[in-house]
């Protein structure tokens, strides 16, 4: 649905770039504004990312930049360890 959207003409911004986990997306909107990496702005693009469970996004986000807070770390940490992943391999990126 999402999709169908951005493809009748919706705008494609970072948010539902990490919805529909368009690696190559977001990575271009970093490129167009680094800033994205650490906004948090109203929930921003990491928070997003965390709790839709985006791990390539998070990393991604890590290594354009962005700094988790402790906060954060520890979502990743309750959401991987639910999902059976190693946190190191989310956030050693």
């Amino acid at each position: 649905m999402l999709q169908g959207l951005v493809d009748a003409g919706a705008e494609y911004a970072i948010r539902t770039a990490i919805a529909l986990n368009d690696r190559g997306r977001v990575d271009a909107l970093l490129d167009e504004d680094p800033k994205h990496a650490n906004d948090r702005t109203d929930h921003g693009p990491i928070d997003y990312a965390i709790h839709t469970w985006k791990p390539d996004i998070i990393k991604l986000l890590i290594q354009r930049g962005c700094e988790l807070t402790e906060k954060e770390i520890g979502h990743v940490e309750r959401i991987a360890a639910m999902k059976g992943v190693t946190v190191e391999s989310i956030l050693n990126a």
